[in-house]
């Protein structure tokens, strides 16, 4: 009956170390960052110097991919463009002459300081003669999507894309009958504005 004693005494003991040994090596494995898991569990295992976040302190938005990405634009700054169409451009005899204005606010976008969306450049004080009760026309707002189109193009690195006015014009005043494009302000409406030589693109040229 002693014998038997000592010898459950004996197996437990052994039992324990085990059981000791084990949770030792599993809390070192733990302290260490590696992930517990029995085999089947899905685990996903990530490197300890990769964040799990879109942007890396380095990197700002739509800067994600190196890739040339098409430029997106809502509905909204469809109306918003076809608006201001209207307002600054209704009376002006071409399409291409037209379409100079929404270039005109990409131009501005572009720079990055005048706003930092279509909205923003639009709706900006004193700037363009957009308002919120301009009507909102048919043909305008495809003419304002034909642009953004030609506009997307031209950042994912196509060119000759059917730009109406180069990049560098930023403002424009009008006589009531036309628009005279300048690269400064104020625009001399008499002196060395655009003077539409590009291709039109729009065939009425």
């Amino acid at each position: 009956m002693g014998w038997a004693v000592v010898l459950l005494v004996a197996v437990a003991l052994v039992y324990t170390g085990v059981l000791f040994s084990m949770g030792r090596e599993e809390a070192g494995e733990a302290a260490q960052g590696g992930p517990q898991a029995t085999e089947g569990a899905g685990v996903v295992y990530f490197p300890a110097d990769v964040t799990l976040s879109l942007y890396g302190p380095d990197t700002q938005a739509g800067s994600v991919s190196a890739s040339p990405e098409p430029v997106a634009w809502t509905e909204d700054d469809l109306v918003l463009l076809a608006q201001t169409v209207y307002a600054e451009a209704d009376i002006c005899r071409t399409t291409a002459k037209k379409a100079a204005v929404v270039w005109c606010v990409l131009n501005r976008l572009d720079t990055g300081r005048y706003g930092d969306s279509i909205q923003e450049v639009v709706t900006a004080p004193h700037q363009f003669a957009w308002a919120e009760d301009r009507p909102v026309i048919p043909e305008y707002i495809e003419l304002a999507e034909d642009v953004l189109r030609r506009w997307s193009a031209e950042k994912a690195g196509q060119e000759d894309v059917g730009r109406v006015l180069p990049a560098e014009y930023l403002f424009f005043e009008g006589d009531g009958w036309e628009n005279y494009f300048d690269t400064s302000f104020p625009v001399d409406m008499g002196g060395d504005v655009w003077g539409w030589t590009l291709p039109d693109p729009y065939g009425e040229g």
